[in-house]
């Protein structure tokens, strides 16, 4: 028998190769549904409903859903929920995660070359630039129906490099986007927004006491302690998750003592890390405007706080209007209010810049100011609650 040793070995190393891209062919087209209890997903049903009510079923037209609200509230939970649920409508479905963090981190070629990879089955692509990832992407992916959900996104260049048109992607694909920041949303006309909202009571109780508990209500003898505790998280899925987790187990004097400290220092920990991310990525300007209304004007007229601020060079209206697209303000009956725990991280970040209050950039707290006044350690640039009797 004539047996030649390297034909064989590559004819087998050939067809094992053939194998493996059989085996990675039908594994990209397996369902990856994962199954997620209705129980970690409290008060979701409704808000999954709504935003697949938006993407539509129309098999002939593309479409873009912006999910818009502050840091905590359960956008990008949402978006995977709507994701799981209707991924297997398309041919191809990627999700990418922290689209913000992850394009200063590794670049946007990095976030198009993760995206072309899982959607055309391919882990060799080269991408020399931006354009060519989007010069591929208009090629590629035109004829696909696609589902595709950009979490998190902060920038506009973040959009025009990875969905930067409906005619990139084939009859029938879905985007989803989830953002901070409801002017990238409005920059994009084909876009309809859907606002997240809090968590009502009852929901907002269902998930803490599923983290604290691992039940739907709280024991008898927590019930008020874990009122105040709701309360204080004002319906925000991140803080009930992040406290409920905290307080599992714990007896009730550590309940107690995070109350007070809560109350007396703020969020901390992942709470505070979530929620600063907005404040941190505004201008100078801005930010102090965000400060002075979290510790002088909140619930204050509009109008009023406008004037007042207007006299420090804030460019108050244009900073509100800011402050209001990216979440961390809102106006309603023509006054200012912000979320209880991004008005308490606000403070946070003026205490946390001095060691005394003699030496903070404003005075809101009576004690504080009478600390101040009755030692003389007042320094020249601080501003004192005296601003809200202008």
């Amino acid at each position: 028998m004539d047996f030649n040793y390297y034909e064989t070995a590559s004819y087998f190393w050939h067809e094992s190769m053939f194998i493996d891209r059989i085996v990675q062919e039908l594994w990209s087209k397996l369902p990856s549904k994962i199954k997620v209890e209705d129980k970690v997903l409290f008060g979701m049903k409704s808000r999954i409903e709504k935003v697949i009510s938006l993407l539509g079923e129309d098999p002939n037209v593309v479409r873009t859903v912006g999910i818009w609200g502050l840091s905590g509230i359960g956008k990008s939970t949402l978006a995977r929920a709507v994701y799981r649920q209707i991924e297997d409508q398309f041919n191809v479905s990627c999700f990418l995660d922290e689209v913000g963090k992850a394009s200063k981190e590794d670049g946007l070629r990095s976030l198009q070359r993760h995206l072309l990879s899982k959607t055309l089955g391919r882990k060799d692509l080269q991408i020399a630039s931006d354009m060519d990832g989007i010069a591929l992407m208009t090629t590629r992916l035109r004829y696909i129906r696609v589902l595709l959900v950009l979490d998190d996104v902060d920038s506009l260049e973040q959009l025009e490099a990875l969905a930067g048109s409906h005619e990139w992607f084939g009859r029938g694909s879905r985007i989803i986007i989830t953002t901070r920041d409801r002017k990238l949303l409005l920059a994009r006309d084909e876009v309809q927004i859907h606002e997240a909202r809090l968590l009502d009571y009852f929901e907002a109780t269902k998930l803490f006491c599923f983290k604290a508990f691992n039940d739907k209500c709280p024991p008898e003898d927590f019930k008020e302690l874990s009122n105040q505790v709701i309360y204080y998280c004002g319906g925000l899925p991140l803080a009930l998750e992040v406290l409920g987790s905290a307080l599992c187990r714990e007896d009730s004097d550590i309940w107690k003592d995070s109350l007070r400290k809560l109350r007396e220092v703020g969020p901390c920990g992942n709470i505070l890390k979530k929620l600063k991310i907005g404040f941190d990525g505004l201008e100078e300007n801005v930010q102090n405007t965000f400060l002075d209304i979290a510790c002088f004007f909140e619930g204050r007229k509009e109008e009023c706080v406008t004037r007042i601020l207007d006299s420090f060079d804030f460019y108050p209206k244009l900073s509100i209007r800011i402050l209001i697209h990216k979440s961390l303000i809102h106006c309603l009956d023509g006054c200012v209010w912000m979320h209880q725990l991004i008005r308490d991280m606000g403070q946070h970040i003026i205490r946390r810049n001095a060691q005394e209050p003699g030496k903070y950039s404003r005075l809101w707290d009576t004690s504080d100011i009478e600390h101040v006044l009755t030692r003389d350690t007042v320094r020249s640039s601080l501003s004192y609650n005296l601003r809200s009797s202008i």
